[in-house]
């Protein structure tokens, strides 16, 4: 499973994607997906609420085979916009691409893994630590390259590292 944030959510890095057989939950914003947003704004979503025992309201709201963008008409998607109250009435919107079927009984555990890639990023305090933790095993492991290779960003694809705790 891939879950990235919005620069990710473009038809070369999708299709890219798609080709390797990887599932993805990929974010996307109004302002960045404009004819994404746009398009859904005329179609009724298939509509799930669920409220937990903290008393916060969760709003999903699905649509299916809808197209990424105007270029790649014909390249669809699956969409999830989340909206999140709370009790104090602190309202949260998210939303997220997936070529997942989207059903009732998994769209709970989309979105938390969506807000996932979000949390790790919200939470500087925790890289630091790993941060520190994992300092003497990258000395002595030497060198080490941060981010893509030279040839993946070369070729437009960026892995990831998983499985390392």
């Amino acid at each position: 499973m891939i879950v990235e944030d919005g620069l990710a959510s473009n038809f070369p890095h999708l299709s890219l994607l798609d080709t390797l057989k990887m599932n993805y939950i990929i974010g996307v914003k109004p302002g960045d997906h404009k004819y994404l947003f746009n398009h859904i704004s005329t179609l009724t979503p298939i509509t799930y609420h669920q409220k937990d025992d903290k008393d916060t309201e969760h709003t999903f709201e699905c649509y299916a085979n809808v197209p990424l963008n105007a270029v790649n008409h014909t390249y669809r998607v699956n969409v999830v916009v989340y909206t999140e109250k709370k009790a104090s009435g602190k309202i949260q919107r998210f939303s997220w691409v997936t070529k997942i079927e989207i059903t009732q009984e998994n769209i709970y555990q989309i979105m938390r893994a969506g807000r996932s890639r979000w949390r790790i990023e919200s939470a500087p305090q925790a890289h630091n630590t790993v941060t520190k933790e994992r300092s003497s095993e990258c000395k002595a492991i030497g060198k080490m390259m941060v981010g893509p290779s030279k040839s993946a960003v070369r070729s437009r694809f960026q892995t990831t590292l998983s499985g390392y705790h």
